[in-house]
């Protein structure tokens, strides 16, 4: 059997969309750079959570007071598939957000609530693409970048 390369496709595939999309990377330099022009608060913990620490949207957004580990700087995230993993926390910075987020707060509950649904927030979007913006940065933000 013939092995297949990255740029066959099976037959009448259509052509627009047999050209392999370049990879869009935020460089070193547009990172700190981004989450600097992030306002205080969540926006910036969660974008610190998943710039920083890989973690996905929805992991980041749903973080819970029981599932950061301070002392031994790690949070304990359960993602995808009901999967668990430890992630370090790698910054001091992260680490006194997390530390000004769980204050007041009980084990279960959720860090980051929207104060009108008192549920969980389910995107940051705007708030990515606003502080690209005002970091200069002319790439398309999203949260899987």
């Amino acid at each position: 059997m013939k092995r297949r390369n990255q740029g066959d496709f099976p037959k009448g595939f259509p052509k627009n969309q047999q050209k392999a999309k370049a990879k869009v990377v935020l460089s070193l330099d547009e990172i700190p750079a981004l989450i600097r022009q992030q306002k205080e608060g969540f926006q910036r913990t969660v974008t610190m959570l998943m710039v920083q620490n890989g973690l996905r949207k929805t992991e980041a957004l749903t973080l819970k007071k029981q599932n950061i580990d301070l002392e031994n700087n790690a949070l304990i995230i359960t993602g995808k598939g009901d999967k668990t993993r430890v992630v370090p926390i790698i910054t001091k910075e992260l680490h006194n957000e997390l530390k000004k987020a769980i204050k007041d707060k009980k084990p279960a509950d959720y860090l980051f609530v929207n104060p009108k649904t008192e549920r969980p927030y389910t995107s940051i979007t705007k708030s990515l693409k606003s502080a690209a913006v005002s970091a200069g940065i002319d790439k398309r933000v999203y949260n899987h970048l």
